[in-house]
């Protein structure tokens, strides 16, 4: 196994001075597929997102929004995206939400409760978004995440363990 992190920090070593970064990402990815391939392994790389979803209502990662190269989604065998929708909620009421045009009070209390609820609902929930598998299916498949360790696991694994593996549990303790 080898891990690349991350693509757009690689050198290809055949690189001509001219080469924009789509076309060394191309090279790059091109020559990591090859090397997989010859050595019978696979390859894990790490590539940044453009800030395409950032312009969406939708914040879910799609593949169109790789950056740099379209030679990355088409080389690779399976593209996984990582997706905490909480983070964009709980960013967008932060901010606060802005009071609509002639919106009535009760109106803009209901949607700022409504956003505090989604915000609530999402905590501690992520999502693994196989976006492309050649050997398999796509879809969604739903994950716990724990932010002050950055630990993503099994979303039913809470109720699986023992209470001394809960991370609850251990926080408490």
């Amino acid at each position: 196994l080898i891990v690349v992190d991350y693509i757009s920090l690689m050198s290809s070593g055949s690189e001509r001075a001219d080469m924009n970064p789509y076309e060394r990402i191309t090279l790059v990815s091109r020559q990591l597929k090859q090397l997989a391939l010859e050595l019978q392994i696979p390859i894990i790389v790490l590539a940044q997102l453009n800030r395409e979803n950032e312009r969406r209502e939708d914040k879910r990662p799609q593949l169109a929004d790789l950056r740099d190269s379209g030679a990355v989604e088409q080389d690779a065998d399976v593209v996984l995206f990582l997706h905490r929708e909480h983070y964009y909620l709980k960013k967008m009421a932060d901010g606060g939400l802005a009071r609509k045009e002639k919106e009535a009070a009760e109106d803009y209390a209901n949607r700022c409760s409504a956003m505090a609820q989604r915000v609530s609902m999402s905590e501690g929930k992520a999502d693994v978004i196989f976006a492309k598998n050649r050997q398999g299916p796509t879809g969604t498949c739903p994950l716990r995440f724990t932010d002050h360790t950055t630990w993503f696991r099994d979303a039913h694994e809470d109720e699986l363990s023992p209470a001394w593996l809960r991370p609850d549990m251990m926080e408490a303790a």
